[in-house]
């Protein structure tokens, strides 16, 4: 409880030390700079004098300040705790794959919000390799990781390298359980439209042709799994100017709808029935 208490004081300590750090320069001066190696060097004989003398603890301590720190946009100051963290962890702990990965996805965060695309481009690629010798290639967690990585890529109109990503994702979830989640289309709809901005319809086309033919076969040509993306493979087809073969697509969709319906309103009919039928201990007359 005592160490929980300093730990928390010396993090408001801390954060209005830091308080005079200016983040909304695109280069900081160099006086900021060494300002937050200051500050760095503080904590991390904080961290050395109070917290316990397990390398492992203190990578962790160095993380919980640097989260502060991005929290109070003092990015300069979190980046460099969180490389020192990064540092202790792949030197003194390089069996914990775990730690290692959410350091390292804390930096992409870290870089992400500071617009420096290739500062987190260059981690992800590590991220999803060492999360996935944790998690194993089948992890929903990464699957969610991979959508969100791509729309970095997307932000920036790299529509290519955001592909690449959502390609290695839907392979991920064809794999695994997360193919009855609903996880696979969205994948497919993600990468049809990134397809599509990067000028590739046709293969965008191909992409909605081959999965829908795979979901007819798994789940039946009427089922409502397909609605989804029926009415999405129909949009594309008619922003593509095969207006026929939209429309077809359009007919199934509403046939599909119109059967749900029904069979939700059959449903509903029969409710009241059930209700009105008498009960003497438990047995109907």
């Amino acid at each position: 409880m005592i160490a929980c208490s300093r730990y928390l004081l010396v993090v408001s300590v801390l954060i209005v030390a830091g308080a005079c750090q200016s983040v909304k320069t695109a280069t900081p001066p160099a006086s900021t700079v060494r300002s937050s190696e200051e500050i760095a060097r503080r904590i991390e004989g904080v961290v050395v004098e109070d917290f316990s003398p397990e390398r492992a603890d203190m990578a962790a301590a160095m993380r919980a300040f640097a989260r502060a720190y991005q929290e109070a946009h003092k990015y300069s100051v979190a980046e460099i705790l969180y490389q020192r963290a990064l540092t202790i962890q792949e030197t003194d702990t390089p069996n914990e794959s775990g730690a290692i990965a959410q350091t390292l996805r804390d930096l992409i965060t870290l870089y992400r919000a500071q617009q420096k695309w290739p500062e987190a481009e260059s981690l992800i690629e590590r991220y999803l390799d060492t999360a996935g010798k944790v998690t194993g290639p089948n992890n929903y967690k990464l699957a969610q990781d991979i959508q969100e990585f791509a729309s970095f890529y997307e932000q920036d109109q790299q529509y290519a390298k955001a592909e690449l990503l959502l390609q290695r994702g839907l392979k991920l979830v064809q794999s695994g359980r997360q193919g009855e989640n609903g996880m696979v289309t969205m994948f497919i709809d993600r990468l049809a439209r990134d397809y599509k901005m990067d000028g590739k319809s046709a293969e965008a086309e191909q992409l909605y042709k081959e999965t829908l033919a795979a979901q007819e076969k798994t789940y039946g040509e009427n089922s409502p799994r397909l609605l989804f993306l029926l009415q999405r493979y129909a949009s594309l087809l008619r922003e593509m100017g095969k207006t026929d073969e939209a429309d077809l697509l359009d007919h199934r969709a509403q046939e599909i709808s119109s059967q749900m319906r029904a069979q939700s309103q059959s449903s509903t009919n029969l409710t009241p029935e059930i209700r009105r039928i008498p009960f003497i201990r438990g047995v109907p007359k």
